[in-house]
């Protein structure tokens, strides 16, 4: 289990190996393209809420250009189509069928969720969403800290012999030195 990735989510619920998986509308997508049996039985609900409230997070997606980039100027320019104009920009949401919405509250309505009707839990979805490290304002520190991946090595540190309050004591440790700077 400690190398499981997203994709292994995706393939164990398309395989019908899974019955809930926390993960973008791809796995269905996929399904569904294929004419996979296991299609039929996924759908798509809002994340599980707790005596706190529904705590949400999403990817942040954005559209940008690598400092390092040797196409720069090309690369502009197809930012430049892409949401220059609302239509070419909602052909790139729809060729998606719904993975390339991105969570912006002017979006939660578009047309791309009436294509499916599995899609409409999507509706609505992104605007209760928090950053990664919330309620702290969103910063550098906190995405290292994310990338690191410390909280998942925290847990297969426990699941693989480490005592629960030492694999805890590291993951305290080595974010307060991604903090310190």
């Amino acid at each position: 289990m400690l190398s499981w990735t997203d994709a292994s989510n995706n393939e164990s619920l398309q395989q019908g190996k899974a019955g809930w998986i926390h993960n973008p509308v791809s796995a269905y997508i996929v399904a569904r393209d294929k004419k996979l049996v296991s299609a039929d039985g996924i759908n798509h609900h809002r994340s599980l809420a707790g005596p706190a409230g529904r705590h949400e997070t999403d990817v942040p997606r954005s559209i940008g250009i690598w400092k390092f980039s040797k196409n720069v100027e090309p690369a502009k320019e197809w930012i430049r189509y892409l949401i220059g104009k609302r239509e070419v920009y909602d052909e790139y949401i729809m060729s998606g069928s719904a993975f390339n919405l991105p969570a912006y509250t002017n979006l939660q309505d578009h047309p791309v969720l009436k294509t499916d009707p599995k899609f409409a839990a999507l509706r609505g979805e992104g605007v209760q969403y928090h950053i990664y490290g919330w309620p702290a304002p969103p910063s550098d520190k906190v995405q290292l800290i994310t990338n690191s991946f410390i909280v998942p090595n925290m847990f297969a540190k426990a699941v693989t012999g480490t005592p629960t309050k030492e694999a805890i004591g590291w993951a305290e440790n080595e974010m307060k030195k991604i903090m310190a700077g």
